[in-house]
């Protein structure tokens, strides 16, 4: 596609229906506005969509493309400076962590962004782990405090379990509550996740998402030091989780972890059976207040 015959406009209404067809190829950001690269020749009609929306000093963005990724984005790309200024944000991030092999990645560091941060994940198939967290949970369902409680968030305490979540530095703050009330992919599901109660009050939580086909276990963390207690509560949580996805569920389990503040998530993953994944990384690019 030559540039000269592609023109960068919002959408018309009669589009929707290409857009929305064009856009299930990214990763979904709800409340995104939208502007579509069209090509002119040799008949008007859309190639590629890219979804943004300013949010806590940021523009996050995503790009879904119908034609060819290197003709389709740069045009994208260029209007993002101009759209963050507009919107009083001071950095673009790209809406989803990428790996160096894929093409994007290498689409956005020509346009001038950067890595910001690394996320190691490790996944886990859903076929064969169910099976295994039913033979754990045999195996230590008598060692089970009493007076331990297992729910989903859905009546949580953000408070309570932003509490327990943040000295892990398992997420910060900002990272927090996209997670709890915001409306993009990495919101959590509320019956998918799940904590504990002792008496005492929150023992522990596990935070996960849908992730397209996928779900994404994005921290777990307890309060208890001692080992012993920590398994308890890693399985029960996992069980939860599960058994909220369902037996039918056959997509892959994704778990975020790195070498100190998620390191419970990795063995999770390793102990079921999972693997790493190559790294995937988040893609920034700070815009002048010039």
């Amino acid at each position: 596609m030559n540039p000269s015959d592609a023109l960068v406009r919002p959408p018309f209404p009669d589009e929707s229906a290409r857009v929305a067809a064009i856009l299930k190829s990214a990763p979904p950001l709800p409340g995104a506005s939208l502007l579509a690269l069209v090509r002119e020749r040799p008949v008007e009609r859309i190639a590629a969509v890219l979804a943004w929306r300013a949010d806590a000093g940021e523009l996050r963005f995503v790009i879904a493309n119908a034609g060819p990724a290197a003709a389709c984005w740069p045009p994208l790309l260029d209007r993002l400076a101009e759209l963050a200024a507009e919107n009083g944000a001071g950095k673009c991030v790209f809406g989803a962590p990428v790996g160096r092999a894929e093409p994007a990645f290498a689409l956005l560091e020509n346009a001038g962004f950067r890595i910001g941060g690394t996320d190691r994940n490790f996944h886990l198939p859903a076929a064969g782990a169910h099976r295994r967290v039913a033979a754990l949970y045999d195996k230590i369902r008598d060692r089970i405090p009493p007076g331990w409680r297992v729910t989903d968030l859905a009546d949580a305490d953000p408070v309570a379990i932003s509490a327990l979540v943040l000295p892990h530095a398992l997420m910060n703050p900002t990272q927090f509550q996209r997670a709890w009330s915001g409306g993009g992919p990495e919101r959590i599901d509320e019956r998918l996740s799940g904590a504990i109660y002792d008496n005492a009050g929150l023992l522990a939580c596990m935070l996960a998402s849908r992730r397209g086909a996928d779900i994404f276990v994005e921290a777990e963390c307890c309060r208890p030091a001692d080992r012993p207690a920590r398994m308890l509560a890693n399985v029960l949580l996992i069980k939860h989780l599960f058994a909220a996805a369902g037996e039918d569920f056959a997509g892959f389990y994704l778990f975020k972890a790195d070498e100190s503040a998620h390191r419970q998530t990795a063995n999770t993953a390793l102990r079921l059976g999972g693997e790493e994944l190559p790294p995937a990384h988040r893609m920034v690019r700070e815009i002048s207040s010039r």
